[in-house]
């Protein structure tokens, strides 16, 4: 590959597996590998994605993990520095009440990590959200 000074090549390969366990239960698996032609900042060279998800009539659950592995930052004086592995785990769910009526109950940051996508600033810690959703 001949590219010019200003051009930059990014190769990516991705594979994603689906699994269906049973009619309620199923799995996947999303892993992106990245390479680029420079160190790039704040873009990790490897992604991981597992959900695990449960569905029925009126319940669903997924619990999954998001991974950002070898990841690149850049401090205050211009040097760059390899970042720590951001881990996200996470719990969705919701409940059909009715067909205008769900609740929602997710938590994200399950362990509690300093996760930061960009350097100095971090996602939260472990955090709740629940709502109420209503169609009219």
């Amino acid at each position: 590959i001949s590219l010019k000074k200003e051009q930059e090549s990014i190769q990516s390969f991705s594979l994603i597996l689906n699994s269906l366990y049973s009619k309620n239960l199923s799995s996947s698996i999303n892993f992106i590998y990245n390479k680029y032609a420079e160190q790039e900042l704040f873009m990790p060279i490897y992604n991981l994605d597992i959900v695990n998800s449960y569905e029925s009539n009126n319940l669903s659950i997924s619990l999954g993990a998001e991974m950002k592995l070898k990841t690149y930052g850049i401090h205050l004086n211009t040097e760059t520095f390899k970042m720590n592995e951001y881990i996200n785990l996470y719990l969705n769910s919701s409940l059909k009440i009715s067909d205008s009526l769900n609740f929602e109950f997710n938590v994200n940051n399950i362990l509690n990590r300093y996760n930061e996508m960009f350097f100095m600033y971090p996602q939260l810690g472990i955090n709740l959200l629940t709502g109420i959703k209503w169609k009219f």
